[in-house]
């Protein structure tokens, strides 16, 4: 689902091929492997996604990753 990138530091995991499907003023709705998770803009580090309809990958601290299920206890 996602990999570690040293440039973001080992706390950070980028989650490829996400698709923004809703937004809202203070978080984007986001379908990540078949699944919807609400995003807080202030988490999200390094992207382009802003936009419901934006497509691409996503850099997010590794805790919130974990909250929402999208990443392994790691």
């Amino acid at each position: 689902m996602g990999q570690d990138k040293p440039t973001w530091g080992r706390d950070c995991l980028l989650v490829e091929d996400v698709a923004v499907v809703g937004e809202e003023d203070d978080a984007l709705r986001c379908r990540v492997a078949g699944k919807v998770v609400r995003v807080p803009r202030a988490q999200i580090m390094n992207t382009t996604l802003r936009h419901t309809g934006d497509r691409g990958p996503l850099v997010i601290p590794r805790w919130l990753a974990r909250d929402l299920k999208i990443a392994g206890p790691r």
